[in-house]
């Protein structure tokens, strides 16, 4: 930055002061330019929950939830044996569920995850009951279970409780929080008067008297991590089967003799989310290593049978049903569907298997990163649903691939980096080759090959991506589930040395970054994974020296901002950075920081991360932001003037290398181009 530059700036600090910090001001007037919309870049079926039941003539159903029409979450009843749909039910945006369950009566329960309802299908009922949120305070249901009189028990978050519903009185009962610090009870089992819960982040089997509310914290087998989540319980006669995991998709299944009160097997690399009943011969079944398995719990027996899995094994409807006019499925059958909406049948007694494609509909995938490729094409990362696209900026035609959540990404020396949610991992794509990640599971993860993962730290989501002069490039990142802080990784693709760097502000995530000068500038987040409790309100911001691996100097730039969105430099030097509400400016040499509230903005209790982008276009000298509560803006240093382009709800912005700027609104990706 120049003297002049430099005085201009500490003239405007003064001049503007504390009230700049919360003074909004008035928005210019919309500059000419053009929005367009490229439509929905990415659409799949995911199914999240579900379960296998039957209609009143004996033939098989399968229930399971996904999402549609950008993200409505929708309960649907699927024919096992056409996979045609019977019924669709809305339950609301946001709204999703792990926990899909048949009563011993044949009702079917929906705890939904994002409003906290409960919902009731009747059998041979057409509609679907809305018994509203069973708690104010709990904004997700997870898997349920039954008592032999109907009720239906199940687990919480954000308070990690487990809760009784009578369906006869509509009473709740609380049985409160399964295990301190535990933010969340995932599955739940009850068997003889006691109920068992399965915790999150941290591994805890819970059993709770169902009478009398008193909590037993059963030990697991020795030598189990605690550093885990118990996933799924299920429980088969006097057999209690849990999954721990660390990333939700393969872990290790625990056997427990519930009448022995002893641990009998540990089954490793099995997928989610349940087991079976047992068969006519004895057995269950379950997903291990893209197969579905058969296991004789008295002789531990574990074969596989010959359906196999491409994609994924995660499993999300599973249970036993009868396939009339079927020759080679007699007697009873396993029956379900996986994550992608896909139905599955295997007959025990004749060997034979079956796969097919469902009626379940597309997703609109929400955009979750935007960056462009080398070669010009917008990079759509997805939530939710986990996929990437690779799209042509003026049609908005492209390909799009199944994938991990893609938090942040990046061109750099030719490939594109994907930052993938969960483990933190982060994979080089190599555009010149073909798309070759065949398993989200485990293997058949060629091109892109994964560079880094955040096991040895528990690094969960990588946001921030940026080049650096000297060939690296660097990467921050937010912890797991129940962890505070993240990572700064250095990551070198000619070596494939990852240097990594963590605790740089205590209890911080690693959330924005812009480099310069040999320096890079790093915003953090208080927030760090999901069901971790901040201690801290203000987010940070530092300069690091990146050839001496050292930290110059660190600055709170507007109290009361829990993230430092985005920061990038203007074409004088100075140093820019965004929150959810308020923008600022910084001197890197004096560091100085001037800032001003652009929109108001409440902080979440969780999740509070990549709310606003921030972009300097040097054609035409204008900083380009996106920013909840007001939309996609420009304005143009030194003024604090707004220009709001769209004040649509977009989410995630990039500067296009071509002077156009793209953002997404929920599925949908658009295209503000200026006029000329």
């Amino acid at each position: 930055m120049s003297p002049k530059t430099r005085r201009e700036f500490l003239a405007l600090s003064l001049a503007t002061g504390a009230a700049a910090a919360t003074s909004t001001g008035p928005a210019a007037a919309a500059p000419k330019g053009e929005l367009t919309s490229l439509g929905i870049p990415m659409s799949f079926a995911t199914c999240v929950g579900g379960a296998v039941g039957a209609d009143a003539d004996g033939k098989p159903l399968v229930y399971t939830v996904a999402q549609r029409d950008n993200d409505l979450g929708t309960f649907y009843v699927v024919d096992a044996a056409t996979g045609a749909l019977r019924h669709r039910f809305d339950l609301g945006r946001g709204a999703s569920s792990y926990g899909v369950a048949v009563a011993p009566d044949g009702t079917v329960y929906v705890a939904a995850t994002g409003t906290g309802k409960l919902h009731r299908l009747r059998p041979g009922g057409d509609t679907l009951d809305d018994l509203g949120r069973l708690f104010p305070s709990e904004s997700h249901l997870y898997k349920l279970a039954f008592d032999d009189d109907g009720n239906v028990y199940g687990g919480t978050y954000p308070n990690g409780k487990v809760f009784r519903y009578d369906p006869a009185t509509g009473d709740v009962h609380d049985y409160g929080q399964a295990a301190a610090g535990q933010a969340y009870v995932r599955s739940v089992g009850r068997h003889r008067g006691t109920v068992y819960a399965g915790t999150q982040p941290h591994a805890h089997l819970v059993a709770i008297d169902a009478a009398t509310g008193v909590k037993q914290d059963l030990a697991l087998p020795d030598g189990t991590d605690p550093d885990q989540v118990v996933y799924d319980i299920n429980i088969v006669g006097d057999l209690l089967f849990t999954r721990l995991t660390k990333t939700g998709l393969t872990g290790t299944l625990l056997v427990r003799d519930l009448a022995a009160g002893t641990w009998k097997d540990q089954i490793k690399d099995v997928a989610g989310l349940d087991v079976t009943q047992l068969d006519e011969t004895g057995k269950v079944y379950f997903s291990q290593r893209d197969t579905l398995m058969s296991y004789d719990p008295a002789t531990r027996e574990l074969a596989p049978t010959s359906l196999a899995f491409t994609f994924t094994s995660q499993l999300r409807s599973l249970g036993f049903g009868t396939l009339a006019g079927q020759p080679d499925f007699p007697g009873q059958s396993v029956i379900g569907m996986i994550w992608t909406g896909e139905i599955f049948w295997h007959n025990p007694q004749s060997g034979k298997s079956k796969l097919f494609a469902s009626q379940v509909e597309g997703n609109p995938v929400r955009v979750r990163s935007l960056s462009e490729a080398p070669d010009g094409r917008i990079v759509t990362g997805g939530t939710g649903t986990g996929s990437v696209g690779f799209i042509d900026p003026e049609t908005g035609k492209g390909d799009t691939h199944r994938f991990s959540e893609v938090m942040g990404s990046a061109a750099h020396q030719g490939a594109v980096y994907l930052g993938a949610y969960p483990r933190g991992r982060v994979y080089a794509y190599d555009p010149a080759k073909p798309w070759a990640w065949n398993n989200i599971d485990d293997a058949g993860k060629v091109n892109p090959a994964e560079v880094y993962n955040g096991d040895a730290s528990y690094g969960d989501r990588p946001f921030a991506m940026a080049s650096l002069p000297d060939g690296r490039l660097a990467v921050g990142t937010v912890n797991k589930s129940g962890y505070l802080g993240g990572s700064l990784i250095l990551h070198d693709p000619a070596t494939g040395r990852n240097t990594e760097h963590t605790g740089l502000v205590k209890d911080q995530s690693i959330m924005a970054l812009a480099h310069a000068g040999g320096v890079l500038y790093v915003g953090t987040s208080v927030y760090g994974g999901y069901g971790a409790t901040e201690p801290q309100t203000d987010a940070r911001l530092f300069a690091w020296d990146v050839e001496a691996g050292r930290k110059l100097w660190e600055i709170t730039p507007v109290e009361g901002e829990r993230t430092v969105s985005s920061l990038t430099f203007d074409g004088r030097g100075v140093l820019w950075g965004a929150t959810a509400g308020v923008l600022f400016r910084c001197d890197p040499a004096s560091r100085k920081v001037a800032s001003r509230r652009l929109a108001p903005y409440e902080w979440p209790v969780d999740g509070g991360y990549a709310l606003a982008d921030l972009r300097f276009n040097p054609r035409d000298k204008h900083l380009y932001g996106t920013m909840p509560n007001l939309g996609l803006y420009r304005l143009k240093p030194p003024s604090w003037k707004p220009e709001v382009l769209t004040a649509r709800p977009v989410y995630r912005m990039l500067l296009h290398s071509s002077g156009d700027v793209f953002a997404g609104d929920g599925a949908e990706l658009l295209r503000w181009r200026a006029g000329r």
